[in-house]
């Protein structure tokens, strides 16, 4: 998850699901807390339908910043090692899905050794993530709920405000 002080507006506050690494190869994420709005999508899509049928609140959300005109469609499952399993929405309908799921427009991507590099620079806090994460129904507070979840001085910083000024 971002640190509290990120100036990238694409990571501001932003909790990450890490979902492939490999270090030669580099890794990928979801950007779980970032709800688009409906001004930032385009109602006539055929991404439409998933929109409607996913986990509430029903919208897409910003995966990250690579491939802004590509969906990655995520949903619990438990008979994978995650716990979790794209979905191609391309091949398939919402109606055939057996259960909740969650769209994401874009995703987050990381060179080989960039996210160590970024993470030896304090620019995220790694940390364990909760099955109940990826289909949070509260995206907005997500980044402050995993934080207070935490041990020691993250804790705390799961108290931060999001505007300093009304503390």
């Amino acid at each position: 998850m971002a640190t509290a002080d990120t100036k990238d507006p694409h990571f501001a506050r932003a909790v990450i699901l890490l979902i492939a690494y490999a270090p030669d190869d580099g890794a990928m994420g979801l950007i779980l807390n970032h709800p688009l709005t409906v001004d930032q999508m385009d109602d006539n899509s055929p991404i439409a339908s998933w929109m409607e049928s996913s986990q509430s609140p029903p919208t897409i959300f910003l995966g990250g910043p690579v491939e802004p005109n590509g969906y990655i469609c995520m949903t619990p499952n438990s008979a994978s090692l995650s716990g979790l399993r794209s979905v191609d929405i391309e091949s398939i309908s919402p109606v055939h899905l057996d259960g909740p799921h969650r769209v994401f427009r874009g995703y987050s991507g990381w060179a080989a050794g960039q996210l160590e590099d970024e993470v030896t620079f304090k620019s995220w806090y790694v940390v364990e993530s909760r099955s109940t994460d990826l289909l949070t129904k509260s995206p907005d507070t997500l980044w402050n709920e995993v934080l207070q979840r935490q041990e020691g001085p993250l804790k705390r910083l799961g108290l931060f405000p999001l505007d300093p000024e009304v503390n």
